[in-house]
């Protein structure tokens, strides 16, 4: 939920798109360490996902436990809901 606007708000060129394309004296790109690493983090949520969906779609829990457990030894990484793989 966090996630969806800003997300949105990027993908269909909207305002948050634009305040990072101009700085005091032109139109560049202008994107914060902090948000850098923010577009990163979520990158990796979206990877976690699609990839967790995967042992999903092919109903085998080994591999989403897998995945979970590497995502989980990413140090520094966000926190997410599910502290374990339910599928």
């Amino acid at each position: 939920q966090k996630m969806w606007a800003p997300l949105c708000s990027y993908t269909h060129a909207g305002g948050l798109h634009i305040q990072r394309r101009i700085s005091d004296t032109e139109i560049i790109q202008n994107y914060s360490d902090e948000e850098m690493i923010e577009m990163l983090e979520i990158s990796n949520l979206l990877a976690l996902y699609s990839a967790t969906e995967i042992s999903v779609l092919t109903h085998s829990k080994e591999v989403g436990n897998t995945i979970f457990a590497a995502y989980s030894a990413i140090p520094k990484r966000p926190e997410i809901i599910s502290q374990s793989y339910n599928g």
